[in-house]
């Protein structure tokens, strides 16, 4: 069964959470399992985190659902060859996916990418084998508690401050 993306633009707000809700339900019972079937053989799905404007909340209908998919099955893989590993997945909005190693995923929190810190910081976990995420995720707070990250608001926009990041 193909899936197939409706322009049916939601007129009321309460449109725009109903389609939101449902964009949601799909993303959690069908395209994250489709991933971890995908990946299964090639070494499983460590997690998924959902973030950006669907995971804040303050999406419009044309917003796409930015995911960091991590896996053992991307080492090794050139990065845009990664997505041909998820390729057979759809769903009915686009989906922005940034795909990690468990290795990268740390790296990339340690080097202050902001991709993972906003992730962490805002996003919503579709999944998690339990592994990595918590290690993650305490890493993190310990780096704000520290005050080695911060998020600041410069003229008008929200920013990290990694100054003191070590």
């Amino acid at each position: 069964m193909g899936w197939t993306f409706s322009m049916n633009v939601p007129a009321t707000k309460s449109e725009l959470t109903a389609s939101h809700e449902e964009l949601m339900r799909e993303l959690r019972d069908t395209y994250v399992p489709c991933i971890q079937s995908s990946l299964l053989p090639a070494g499983g799905l460590t997690f998924v985190i959902l973030y950006g404007s669907r995971a804040r909340g303050d999406y419009s209908w044309q917003s796409d659902a930015d995911l960091i998919i991590c896996s053992p099955a991307f080492e090794g893989v050139r990065v845009l060859d990664r997505f041909d590993l998820i390729s057979t997945c759809s769903f009915s909005a686009a989906v922005e996916p940034v795909c990690y190693t468990p290795q990268e995923a740390l790296r990339a929190l340690n080097r202050g990418r902001l991709t993972i810190l906003d992730a962490l910081h805002e996003g919503l976990c579709l999944f998690d084998d339990g592994c990595l995420l918590p290690d993650l995720r305490a890493r993190f707070e310990d780096l704000k508690a520290r005050g080695c990250i911060k998020r600041r608001r410069i003229l008008g926009k929200i920013i990290w401050d990694l100054r003191g990041r070590n």
